[in-house]
């Protein structure tokens, strides 16, 4: 406001101050957000996942207590069921998805692997560590390896920290 007061080549003292103080007063004013990023006005909700944001008005326009209740009955049994299904369709997706990225390896005792090193020094560094050899897996599903001089290695490491699997 006060850019655009300059802009029509007018000012006064306090001229700051008092558009703020008219803003303040103003009821439509008060009805958008204004930031410095711009004009925000109120926007929909967007829902990440199905049912994460829910709205539902019943009562609109209602003649009577018997249209509410079937009203209620239809979402009960229509709706909901139809969000649940939803919901389970989209977390099966998404599972699978997951399990295509990600490593599922079991190796069996006495395997050969490399291991990721996890304090990659420079590009020219080699990425594995290894070869170690398996030792036995823990019930939490890492690994207990041991190097080539028979030695167990302190840390357990996960399968899907182990990168290469050089079985022989």
């Amino acid at each position: 406001m006060v850019k655009h007061i300059h802009s029509l080549q007018k000012t006064w003292p306090n001229l700051a101050k008092d558009c703020l103080e008219y803003v303040q007063r103003c009821q439509e004013c008060q009805r958008v957000n204004m930031a410095r990023k711009g004009y925000h006005p109120l926007t929909a909700i967007h829902a990440q996942l199905p049912g994460e944001h829910m709205a539902v008005d019943l009562t609109e326009k209602l003649s009577s207590q018997e249209e509410l209740l079937k009203r209620l009955e239809y979402m009960t049994k229509t709706v909901f069921p139809a969000i649940d299904t939803k919901t389970r369709k989209t977390q099966r997706r998404m599972i699978e998805r997951f399990n295509r990225t990600v490593l599922h390896s079991e190796f069996p005792d006495g395997a050969k692997v490399m291991s990721l090193d996890p304090i990659l020094g420079d590009k020219l560094s080699p990425r594995y560590e290894g070869p170690y050899i398996v030792v036995r897996r823990t019930t939490g599903g890492s690994y207990v390896l041991k190097d080539a001089t028979g030695e167990e290695i302190a840390i357990s490491n996960a399968a899907s920290s182990n990168g290469r699997d050089s079985r022989d």
